[in-house]
């Protein structure tokens, strides 16, 4: 969102923070761009190696990735902010998205209401809806949402054979319960690096590049069945949940009670494995 009143610009970023802004300052003022490469290339900017490695290894750690992007002197807006310039160059970045506490019950209440709200207008908006079924949390419960809202949806499950878990029957089980059009994908070229070269160039190091070919499978069935609107989970843990290295925190107050009944929690959230090993004594 960009507004403008002949003396300043106002550029908003949305709250998740999910359609980036880029901001560099220059001896003649601030410059932004929704394209952190092209104002990288505007100011000369040198690679910032120590914010590439951040955003390899840690990418979903804001607190250590912070506003860095993989160039030096390019700063990313934070969602949730503003960013207002004049014609002087000056700038100021101020959130126009005020925190609010709300006990849990009430904020399921509004997360709930959103989504639905959220769902339901793109439901009408599209003729030929798809959506992403992995039979994880996020894309079957948007999925489900969909199909509740009324849409004749396709929903697509990728069949990893690198990855062994039970995602896949989890899909069938819910797509059979509500009766949804349900396609399986499978390729057997598509593994990790798989085609890489010809992977789309993007704006920021992107770690899940390395499962192109994977994601271009999965979407091909979607263009083939003429889709003009598709429904897709990723983000939402980022977006919903504690990051995991809060776990970290619990253990370093040493509060074992509290990492373990944690650890237990997501691991079955997520059907995976836990334990919890006690402090050594001497």
């Amino acid at each position: 969102m960009i507004a403008d009143d002949g003396q300043h610009t106002a550029v908003l970023t949305d709250v998740a923070g999910t359609r980036p802004v880029y901001l560099a300052r220059t001896e003649s003022g601030a410059l932004w761009s929704t394209s952190a490469s092209a104002l990288a290339r505007h100011i000369a900017a040198g690679v910032d190696f120590a914010a590439v490695v951040t955003r390899l290894v840690c990418p979903t750690v804001a607190e250590v990735t912070r506003d860095e992007t993989a160039y030096e002197g390019v700063r990313r807006v934070p969602g949730g902010h503003v960013l207002i310039t004049d014609r002087t160059g000056r700038h100021t970045i101020t959130a126009y998205e005020e925190q609010r506490r709300l006990p849990f019950e009430d904020a399921a209440l509004e997360l709930r209401e959103a989504l639905l709200e959220a769902v339901t207008y793109r439901v009408k908006t599209a003729e030929r809806l798809t959506a992403d079924f992995s039979g994880g949390l996020d894309s079957t419960s948007l999925a489900l949402l969909a199909h509740a809202a009324g849409a004749d949806l396709l929903a697509v499950t990728h069949v990893d054979e690198a990855s062994r878990n039970e995602d896949v029957q989890y899909a069938q089980r819910a797509a059979r319960g509500k009766n949804l059009r349900h396609v399986l994908v499978t390729d057997d070229e598509g593994l990790f690096f798989a085609g890489l070269p010809e992977a789309p160039h993007t704006d920021q190091p992107f770690p899940d590049a390395a499962r192109w070919r994977l994601r271009a499978a999965h979407q091909r069935v979607c263009i083939e069945y003429g889709s003009d609107l598709h429904l897709g989970g990723s983000g939402a843990d980022m977006l919903l949940s504690a990051p995991r290295t809060y776990l970290a925190d619990l253990a370093r107050e040493r509060d074992l009670a509290a990492l373990l009944r944690h650890s237990r929690a997501k691991a079955r959230l997520r059907q995976k494995p836990s334990g919890c090993r006690g402090p050594r004594t001497r």
